[in-house]
């Protein structure tokens, strides 16, 4: 499905240009282009869901693995996380610094997401935050006391 002649994004018909060695999703003019479609089993996996509530049903397995790939990238995406917000990832991250952590606290500034290591030392970004596995920690809160 080409969504427009001049701009096919994410779609189940892209170009791909042989003559200058990219790809080519906009474009039409090159003189041998392959088309790619999502039937192929594309690598990559965001496409907005404004463009995979356009797409027909299919019971292709590449097709239906690539839109699963899709929709589970914009779940991933689409998590809030609040400041103070406790997050714990299954294995460590491994930083510059040599310290391996898998627990942290977020941290908001502004627009910008800081981690913080529960203990409070060490204040780390993430690259792609949103895209990674990660679980969100309940907090702990104790036991109400009822005095008779």
């Amino acid at each position: 499905m080409v969504l427009s002649q001049r701009r096919a994004v994410c779609s189940e018909s892209c170009t791909y240009g042989s003559a200058g060695g990219g790809v080519r999703a906009d474009s039409l003019s090159s003189t041998n282009p392959t088309r790619l479609s999502e039937s192929m089993g594309p690598c990559e996996a965001e496409c907005p869901a404004s463009v995979l509530a356009l797409l027909s049903s299919s019971d292709n397995p590449y097709k239906l693995d690539w839109r699963n790939r899709c929709y589970r990238n914009l779940r991933l995406a689409s998590r809030k996380l609040e400041d103070g917000t406790m997050i714990r990832f299954a294995e460590p991250l491994e930083f510059t610094d040599g310290s391996k952590v898998a627990e942290f606290r977020v941290r908001t500034e502004g627009r910008r997401m800081v981690l913080t290591s529960l203990n409070g030392y060490g204040r780390y970004r993430v690259r792609n935050l949103m895209k990674l596995a990660f679980e969100i920690v309940p907090d702990r809160k104790p036991p109400k006391t009822y005095f008779g």
